[in-house]
């Protein structure tokens, strides 16, 4: 009699544990996406987008190169969650074109 109140206690852990297997890599990318977003939100406009002196060329390509490196960070557990893995090379090598660019 009381194995059926354990046995849905298992049952909805055994649920929950299975949502977070397949979405924790996907939610922390979100989140780390929106930690960015907001931690530069205070600074990008008097810094970046309205000096008063202007800023080094670097930082202009670097606020360019970051973001769509966070693009790709949230796009590469979107792949294997969707089941998409076989457009990971593809992925892979734009993300190679990136560093290099990077490095010069």
């Amino acid at each position: 009699m009381s194995s059926k109140p354990h046995a849905l206690a298992n049952q909805m852990t055994t649920k929950r544990a299975n949502f977070w297997r397949e979405y924790f890599y996907f939610f922390m990318s979100l989140l780390i996406a929106a930690t960015v977003v907001y931690g530069f939100s205070h600074t990008i406009d008097h810094n970046l987008i309205h000096p008063s002196p202007l800023p080094p060329l670097v930082l202009y390509i670097h606020a360019i190169v970051f973001p769509a490196w966070v693009l790709f960070f949230i796009l590469q557990p979107t792949l294997v969650r969707s089941h998409n893995v076989h457009i990971y090379p593809a992925h892979t090598w734009i993300v190679d074109q990136f560093l290099e660019l990077a490095r010069c």
